[in-house]
């Protein structure tokens, strides 16, 4: 009788959990495979790659050779609901994820994973400007640059039209007297007179000549 009881029990307990192990059997997980880079190169085999969902580890895999493949399956276990889910990758101990994809049941996804990368810098929020510095001293002559061309000769400028007359200038000092002239010739009539006079004198001189000559004896 006990071991009727026994083989009843065990009976029940394999029709009860046969449907879940065929359940679990009939759902097949999301397969990831790729290579895995580390700063650029592959690392050595054996490299830990894991799978996160919700920051808890949902499966783990490790690299097949020097080229850094990998391969994981990523199953969703009974009582979790994995679809539609962020499914972040990490290879080793390096912060950070390496890649992610979306859960999908019975999804083949290749997904090359790249860790190490350092995502790039924020980028800088300019200040506003300070207050403008003192000026600097003046910098040195620059040399000094080769001679230009001679330009070509202009046009003669229009000829300008012509000046008012000046003021009239100051009267300036007398000059010095010229020497005299010549004596010019006596006028007819003193002419006369003169001569008048010159035959008086002959007369008269000839008159007391005559008185004053002795008498001869």
């Amino acid at each position: 009788m006990t071991k009727l009881r026994v083989l009843a029990l065990l009976t029940i307990a394999a029709l009860v959990l046969f449907p879940a192990v065929a359940l679990g059997q009939l759902l097949p997980p999301h397969r990831f495979y790729g290579t895995v880079k580390v700063l650029g190169a592959a690392p050595a085999a054996g490299t830990a790659v894991t799978a996160w969902i919700d920051a808890a580890k949902v499966a783990e895999t490790t690299t097949s050779d020097a080229l850094g493949s990998y391969r994981l399956d990523v199953e969703q276990p009974e009582g979790k609901a994995y679809t539609g889910k962020t499914v972040n990758f990490q290879v080793g101990t390096i912060a950070g994820p390496a890649g992610s994809a979306t859960w999908e049941q019975g999804a083949v996804t290749l997904l090359n994973l790249a860790a190490g990368v350092a995502p790039p810098p924020p980028t800088p929020i300019p200040g506003p400007a300070g207050p403008a510095g003192p000026a600097g001293p003046p910098g040195p002559a620059g040399a000094r640059g080769p001679k230009g061309d001679t330009g070509d000769k202009g046009a003669a400028g229009a000829a300008g039209a012509a000046g008012g007359a000046g003021a009239a200038g100051a009267t300036g000092p007398a000059g010095a007297s010229g020497p005299a002239g010549p004596q010019g010739a006596p006028a007819p009539v003193t002419v006369l007179w003169i001569a008048l006079i010159l035959a008086v004198v002959a007369i008269v001189v000839a008159i007391m000549s005559l008185v004053k000559k002795p008498k001869a004896g």
